[in-house]
């Protein structure tokens, strides 16, 4: 959980801010440095103010600066990590009030507005108490707040590091829970001990030695030198543990494990631990119930992994690796298949492999193809019938009631993989049952379109876009209706009251026709001729609206133009821009779903902070959604000489230019008329991504 908190201080909206150069950890109590070591394991890009000592990633001021700006060639920071520089025996206060710092802590002063601070809300350093009972970004514990409760809380700390959240919660906390955190629990001490990577591995570089003890002379593991037994002693150091700790330890072991950590070494430890047989399975349980707090394990149960014939296969991660194999292959082979067996053969798949997602493994984040599955097996049962409906009105209320849980099925499966080769074999399984269902429903609203028009289109007139004082709107581009039902559970999982609406997009579905469309003074807008960007014009100056246009005429209707950065007055009512999604999907195409649920999370801190602000009420409004297929969409010919310009899905036509595509007519003046797209096609190859049609 505090690995979570630190690591999400460097989320950051880019449309305000660039990415933050480090996170600056202020601890002026010093309360945290009891499980620095630990958390060393777990973060590589975690530093330390202190003495020199590079091995441990400590260092004064001017050598963590010169770590921060990657200015030191044997001290990386790893890819896509933002360095966290801990900060013992500092607070907030001393890195803000610059004349008074400490002179050893100046060199850090402007990182904090390169970077940021992990606070509290209210800017305040985190104690431990704080962190363990804070309901907004704590872990909303119950815990006694006397003075006993708080020595035997810090007192226990690194032993709280490693117990799950989940132990903690439903209780009343006091001086005795956490006391007894240090009474025996050899189970945890032996993890601990066995994710000792650093002090285990050295003593087998150069070695061929794979094990120790003699009695399972019929597995893998072979007899080890006893020249190493006597270095069993060193992992207990590198624990901070006491030899009267090891020796209470080893009694344990021996008692309850029938296991000498001396003279049998961490392989054997290591595979009767993957055998899980007797009292060994409760210590699986243990390392199964967070298996991130041992990081060395994993490794010592890989090479531990025995030759007999019939091994519990969840116990070893070349099982897991091996079916992740097997199943990669068989969503390439899904591409020679009909939709109708592809989607037979994902369910079976799914019974095969589904159980995996309880496997250790998944929690490491090591079966990103099981964890897809579960999606693609709902795309596979949901696929199998179209989006219907006997009139446009019935077919979005079809799509409203249910079948938007499809696009965000495809969403989900492809944002659970990493590897481009699990992203090739994902997009394999959908273009097979996830481009027909997309190609039949866009055909069949075109088909109904044509027969009645869209609500809001040929003169029908929409409800306006307003709030009352007190009430701000917030426009996010391309905040597709699948997407804003994760905004909007995540909204109501916070207690908030949420309601939600729907609407026609205006065409064509891009932002310049669609967005003026959902503000509050479409009424002062109108369409001239189309141009070549589908802009509208301002009513009274009959110019185009460019964004000072625009926002001149929010103002002329009473509502404050807010900037990213700013909360405004909410005595009155205002309208702000947030979110990336449109501008993410152009640039990344397929990869966008894997950032969807990022944009989500920085949508949910915006509507946070304005609500903190005095904001009674947030009316979020979207322009217009858009397709998504990894592997590409169709293409279809729109030759560039019949148009004025032509967008990904949608196109002006040159003069009395003939079109062999479906026209509209412009959401701004029905007289002119836009080429868009037939199905889901796009004017051009090579799109994932794209919007502008119907």
């Amino acid at each position: 959980a505090l690995v979570r908190s630190l690591e999400s201080a460097a989320r950051y909206n880019p449309n305000d801010v660039v990415r933050p150069a480090a996170i600056l950890w202020t601890d002026h109590d010093a309360q945290w440095q009891a499980i620095i070591p630990q958390l060393r394991r777990l973060m590589p890009q975690l530093l330390t103010f202190g003495e020199y000592e590079p091995d441990r990633r400590t260092g004064p001021a001017i050598w963590l600066r010169s770590v921060v700006d990657h200015a030191l060639e044997q001290h990386k920071i790893p890819d896509g990590k933002t360095p966290i520089i801990y900060l013992p025996g500092a607070s907030r206060q001393e890195l803000r009030a610059v004349q008074e710092c400490p002179d050893p802590l100046k060199p850090l002063v402007e990182l904090q507005y390169r970077g940021v601070c992990w606070t509290r809300k209210n800017g305040k350093d985190w104690s431990v108490e704080a962190f363990l009972v804070a309901e907004e970004g704590g872990l909303g514990l119950d815990v006694a707040r006397d003075a006993a409760t708080r020595r035997s809380m810090l007192g226990a700390l690194a032993e709280l590091a490693t117990t799950s959240v989940e132990r903690l919660r439903g209780r009343h906390l006091e001086a005795e829970d956490f006391d007894k955190l240090f009474s025996d629990d050899p189970a945890k001490d032996l993890l601990l001990w066995l994710s000792n990577v650093e002090a285990a591995s050295s003593r087998f570089k150069n070695s061929n030695v794979e094990a120790a003890s003699s009695r399972f002379k019929n597995s893998n593991v072979e007899a080890a030198s006893s020249r190493f037994r006597n270095t069993r002693q060193d992992d207990a150091s590198a624990l901070g543990w006491n030899s009267g700790r090891w020796r209470a330890f080893k009694s344990r072991c021996m008692a309850d494990l029938k296991f000498d950590p001396d003279e049998d070494g961490e392989l054997v430890a290591a595979e009767l631990l993957g055998k899980q047989e007797g009292p060994w399975r409760s210590v699986w349980e243990r390392f199964a119930e967070s298996p991130a707090l041992y990081p060395g394990v994993p490794e010592l149960l890989g090479k531990a992994m025995p030759r007999e014939l019939f091994v519990e296969p969840s116990s070893w991660p070349q099982s897991n690796e091996k079916e992740e194999a097997v199943l990669r292959k068989a969503l390439l082979e899904l591409e020679t298949k009909t939709p109708s067996a592809a989607r037979d053969q994902i369910l079976a798949l799914e019974k095969a492999h589904g159980m995996r997602r309880n496997w250790v493994w998944a929690k490491l984040d090591l079966a990103p193809l099981a964890d897809a599955l579960a999606h693609l097996a709902v795309l596979a049962a949901r696929t199998s019938s179209k989006l219907g409906g006997a009139s446009v009105a019935d077919m979005a209320k079809r799509y409203v009631d249910a079948d938007w849980e499809i696009d965000t099925a495809a969403l989900a499966a492809m944002a659970a993989v990493k590897s481009s080769a699990d992203a090739q074999a994902l997009s394999k399984a959908l273009n097979n049952i996830y481009r027909p269902w997309l190609e039949s429903a866009a055909e069949h609203l075109q088909g109904l379109a044509e027969k009645e028009p869209l609500p809001g289109h040929d003169g029908q007139t929409m409800d306006d876009v307003l709030v009352e004082s007190g009430g701000m709107i917030l426009f996010v581009d391309g905040l597709r209706y699948d997407v804003s039902q994760s905004l909007a559970a995540r909204m109501r999982a916070k207690g908030w009251s949420v309601t939600m609406s729907t609407r026609w997009a205006g065409l064509p579905t891009v932002t310049a026709t669609a967005k003026p469309a959902v503000s509050p003074v479409a009424e002062g807008i109108k369409g001239l001729s189309l141009g070549e960007d589908f802009l509208p014009a301002a009513a009274d100056a009959e110019k185009p609206l460019t964004t000072d246009r625009f926002r001149q005429l929010l103002s002329a209707a009473g509502y404050q133009y807010v900037r990213a950065d700013e909360t405004g007055d909410p005595s009155g009512r205002a309208w702000t821009e947030d979110g990336e999604l449109d501008k993410l999907g152009h640039s990344l195409q397929g990869k966008l779903a894997g950032r969807i649920e990022g944009q989500v999370d920085l949508l949910l801190e915006r509507i946070e902070s304005l609500l903190d602000a005095g904001w009674r009420e947030i009316r979020v409004v979207t322009d217009h959604g858009w397709l998504w297929l990894p592997g590409g969409l169709p293409t279809v010919d729109l030759p560039k000489y019949l148009t004025a310009s032509r967008w990904t899905r949608c196109a002006a036509i040159k003069g009395g230019s003939k079109v062999e595509v479906p026209t509209v007519r412009w959401y701004w003046n029905e007289h002119e008329r836009v080429a868009v797209a037939p199905g889901i096609a796009c004017f051009g190859a090579g799109n994932e991504y794209a919007h502008g049609g119907l």
